[in-house]
């Protein structure tokens, strides 16, 4: 709902060129609408009657595509391989902040617009080849995020843009089924896994005018906490 305050405002200054104006009537509920600006201070404020029902205030207006790979194949000494990718490509991410102003596009951009887009790359990619043979598991996996450009707030008060760079990041894990030994001992429900995400200790890039508390966006690029090991232990009944 638009604030009330917004509409008088604007249809004291504006009169019939507001884009509330048909909200404001006169002396009832379905009485006369106004004609000219200034009509609304001239009027006792129990004459004035605002219809203000449920308004889209903005919109968004988005194009992508999406592409997925899943190819498996064996080698003769019982090995498994498995290589997965997956692509998200926008070909257009518009938002309208509010019904007054155009839509503005996004795709390709990284902004604080308040409630908006954030970081939003043209096009990104995950990877993952996946190994497997007795019991033995191992994989390597590639996050790839496409440059944008920081433009700020963006829309109507964007700033001249600065190229925030391509974003890889490596991920690496091993594992191993206790059963494939067949030694008992209640081990043959055990799996444990190992590995390490962010290898090469990649931080987030720079984009300070988008993101001017953390200096980069966080949560696009998998967070702040750069190269993180792990141990995982899982069992089976």
């Amino acid at each position: 709902v638009i604030p009330q305050g917004t509409i008088i405002q604007d249809v004291e200054t504006n009169g019939t060129a507001s884009p509330y104006f048909n909200l404001v009537h006169l002396n009832t509920p379905t009485g006369p609408l106004l004609t000219g600006p200034g009509q609304i201070s001239a009027k006792s404020p129990q004459a004035i009657w605002i219809i203000n029902n449920l308004l889209n205030l903005g919109g968004t207006k988005v194009k992508s595509t999406d592409f997925a790979i899943d190819y498996v194949f064996r080698t003769t000494d019982g090995s498994r391989f498995n290589l997965t990718s997956s692509l998200t490509w926008y070909n257009s991410y518009k938002l309208q902040n509010v019904s007054t102003e155009p839509f503005f596009e996004y795709a390709g951009e990284a902004t604080k617009l308040g409630g908006g887009a954030g970081t939003v790359p043209k096009y990104r990619t995950y990877t993952i080849l996946d190994w497997k043979k007795k019991g033995w598991d191992a994989f390597v996996g590639h996050t790839f995020i496409a440059s944008v450009d920081d433009t700020g707030t963006g829309g109507l008060t964007a700033s001249s843009p600065v190229n925030v760079p391509a974003y890889h990041q490596f991920d690496l894990g091993f594992s191993y089924e206790f059963k494939f030994l067949n030694i008992g001992h209640g081990l043959d429900g055990l799996k444990v896994t190992v590995g390490v995400n962010n290898i090469f200790d990649k931080a987030p890039p720079l984009a300070v005018n988008a993101f001017s508390d953390t200096n980069s966006d966080v949560a696009t690029y998998g967070g702040s906490i750069g190269r993180m090991y792990y141990i995982n232990a899982r069992y089976s009944f």
